[in-house]
């Protein structure tokens, strides 16, 4: 059998071969990093209809609101109230604030 001729035919399969694997690498990476954004975006949705879920659970208490002209002992009771609320669901400190937040009205400071 006569030996095989590595000539220009031979370097340019291999340069088109590099090539190729090149574009495969690129398109797999653009591929993982799509993938990686479309599960983050799964989560953040998940977090968001959670607590969109929290919200509707939480107004159907009927929550009094707090507009920040009662005197002390309004503040103390809607803090009571409120607090009363929060008891009953079981929430970690900061839902409670989200949620306690809004309840406050106008001339409160949020």
């Amino acid at each position: 059998m006569p030996p095989r001729r590595s000539g220009r035919a031979t370097r340019q399969i291999l340069a088109e071969s590099e090539g190729q694997n090149e574009e495969i690498q690129r398109s797999v990476s653009a591929h993982r990093r799509a993938r990686k954004v479309d599960d983050e975006v799964d989560v953040l949705a998940a977090r968001v209809d959670g607590m969109e879920l929290i919200m509707a659970r939480f107004q159907r208490m009927n929550p009094q609101t707090f507009d920040g002209d009662e005197s002390s002992s309004d503040a103390e009771s809607w803090l009571q109230h409120i607090t009363g609320l929060f008891d009953r669901v079981r929430y970690d400190d900061e839902r409670r604030l989200s949620l306690a937040t809004f309840q406050l009205r106008k001339n409160v400071d949020r």
